[in-house]
């Protein structure tokens, strides 16, 4: 016989939910996602200890470096931003991140706690039919929730809690006009949202991209408190905050039945060196810094059979001191391994273009030969398609030289990469690669880079013996 009714049950249940922030947390969870278990571990109490602290205004400037997948979005600009509501449905919240999809898809989640019926039951908390968008919906007691992306014009509002979550895609973490975009954005526009710049709250929450970003560059400034949760401690570690404490070992995972050492490693021969660096571990690595370290080239003597060749050019139509080369790189594939077989670098006319294509085409009858849709490979794209059946393959590049160089930089760690052992052309390729990005000529690691590109994100390409 149950000492308890059911309705007494859900009374305590729900004071526990109304005054616990870890409860509401999982309740949040399993609203959002029902059929998925929630894996508890000792960051998450860590992280709601901080988010505690801002919200009794012991702390007013939080950054958290996170590896990507371990709740932070939800913790934060969920069901934080509804619990801060939940509290006080006067708050005025506003949560920014690196687009406006994202942005939108963190409020509809927020919106959806706010919504349900066991928050309803529980806080007084409504949502106002005056004004309720994807962007910003308003309580009845004229507090809000906006979401914005990162550069966006946000003139007029002004809110208690900023919050900023993953300003940074990894594609644009290499693009110095975007770091800059990005920093300058936050001090210029969003800290000046603040409407009390005394007690107001700003939070950053992200995974690191690269050593300007916009945790490197707030770093700089004392101001802020700092918690960095890399996916493998480096060292053993001490950790108190408040009422937290936790012992963590040298080379612990963060949540091992999250991922496992196996699933780790398997992410770090993936991403490569410097993205794991410096999304897994918090520990971005200085542009400044060799990019690629000569034990990863692999070498070979005798040539093997392929599966497959292909040719990328990366062309220029000026013969001038100061244009750049005309560049073909021609590549053997087998056993999921990239050989370098030959490189040509020569300045060319454009008729002279034409005919090197050719040429080298009939040297090695490759599959396809891959040429860059802009610019001087446009022209020569229509002039060889018109005179012969030559496999052209278009590619049209989305991303800058440098992130397209970071994208591919793993194929390189991994020992796919298999140079010769002694050709002419060897020291002056190699001479480039070791110096990229700070070498005066790229054109030869533009062509490797277009290739390695082109062929990560091919579609229907067969892997088929050639007829010699």
């Amino acid at each position: 016989m149950s000492y308890f009714s059911e309705s007494r049950i859900q009374n305590i249940l729900n004071k526990i939910i109304k005054t616990n922030f870890k409860v509401f947390l999982q309740k949040s969870f399993y609203t959002l996602h029902p059929n998925t278990p929630f894996i508890n571990n000792w960051h998450i109490d860590l992280i709601c200890e901080y988010l505690k602290a801002l919200e009794n205004r012991e702390i007013k400037r939080l950054i958290i470096n996170i590896p990507p997948r371990y709740l932070k979005s939800f913790c934060i600009s969920v069901a934080w931003s509804a619990w801060l509501l939940a509290q006080d449905s006067a708050r005025k919240i506003i949560v920014a991140s690196h687009s406006m999809q994202l942005a939108k898809k963190l409020s509809l989640d927020c919106k959806a706690l706010v919504n349900a019926n066991w928050y309803k039951n529980i806080f007084d908390t409504t949502i106002s039919n005056k004004q309720n968008t994807k962007e910003k919906f308003c309580t009845t007691d004229h507090g809000f929730r906006i979401a914005c992306s990162i550069g966006s014009n946000i003139t007029g509002e002004g809110g208690d809690f900023l919050i900023v979550d993953d300003p940074l895609t990894p594609s644009q973490a290499f693009s110095e006009k975007k770091l800059a975009r990005v920093n300058e954005w936050f001090a210029s526009t969003f800290l000046t949202r603040l409407n009390d710049k005394k007690n107001g709250v700003v939070v950053v929450v992200m995974q690191r991209l690269n050593s300007n970003d916009l945790s490197g560059c707030l770093l700089k400034n004392k101001n802020w408190e700092y918690l960095k949760i890399p996916v493998i401690s480096e060292d053993k570690e001490d950790i108190s905050f408040k009422k937290f404490s936790y012992s963590r070992c040298k080379d612990e995972l963060l949540c091992e039945k999250r991922e496992g050492l196996k699933e780790v490693c398997i992410l770090k021969k993936e991403l490569g060196v410097h993205a794991f660096s410096a999304q897994y571990q918090q520990n971005p690595i200085s542009m400044q810094s060799k990019l690629i370290d000569k034990v990863w080239i692999q070498r070979y003597s005798n040539v093997p059979n392929f599966n497959c060749v292909y040719q990328s050019w990366d062309t220029a139509i000026k013969i001038g001191i100061a244009n750049d080369y005309s560049v073909c790189t021609s590549w053997g594939l087998t056993n999921n391994a990239y050989y370098l077989m030959d490189v040509f670098k020569k300045k060319l006319s454009y008729p002279d273009l034409k005919q090197m294509i050719v040429e080298k085409y009939n040297e090695y009858k490759p599959n396809g030969v891959i040429i860059e849709d802009k610019a001087s490979g446009q022209q020569i794209i229509q002039d060889i398609n018109s005179i012969s059946k030559m496999p052209i393959i278009k590619f049209l590049p989305k991303k800058s030289k440098l992130v397209r160089f970071m994208l591919t930089l793993n194929i390189i760690e991994a020992g796919k990469l298999y140079l010769p052992k002694d050709l002419p052309w060897l020291a002056d390729f190699e001479a480039e690669l070791f110096a990229f990005p700070e070498s005066n000529n790229d054109d030869q690691v533009d062509s490797m880079v277009q290739f390695f590109t082109w062929y990560k994100g091919r579609s229907n390409v067969s892997f088929k013996i050639r007829k010699l």
